[in-house]
């Protein structure tokens, strides 16, 4: 078979190698081709992944905000609240020392008139007062 290559003319010879060449370099070329393909789908699911990941980490972002958002709201509302209950608790402590104040006054003119035996109450003046004043609660 050899012997019979050698035989044939030289046009003919330099086409059987340059197809073989032309065939090889096409073998090497779709071979190529075919790694590329294969890491461009590979690179393709990669990116999708990658743009699903991204599109999750993206709705987790707007939740945390919109948690921080209601915590932040909800915070300054019980602020608010804590300072009307303290300001609440500010006048009531005002008006319970100022009616403290007026009762403890009230009471020692009392005092002081009732021990007064010089004046109009005496015994008998403490019992009648004593008796309205009790009576009346």
């Amino acid at each position: 078979m050899f012997t019979s290559l050698l035989l044939l003319p030289a046009w003919i010879k330099t086409a059987i190698i340059a197809g073989l060449l032309l065939g090889a370099m096409q073998f090497q070329h779709w071979w190529q081709i075919r790694g590329l393909r294969s890491q461009i789908a590979k690179i393709e699911v990669a990116l999708d992944k990658e743009k699903l990941a991204n599109a999750e980490l993206r709705q987790g972002l707007v939740e945390v905000q919109a948690n921080r958002d209601q915590l932040r709201s909800t915070i300054q509302s019980q602020n608010a609240a804590i300072a009307l209950w303290q300001s609440k608790a500010r006048t009531a402590e005002a008006k319970a020392a100022t009616n403290a104040l007026r009762i403890v006054k009230t009471g020692s003119q009392v005092a002081a008139t009732l021990r007064n035996t010089a004046g109009s109450l005496g015994p008998e003046g403490l019992n009648s007062w004593l008796a309205t004043r009790f009576s009346a609660q």
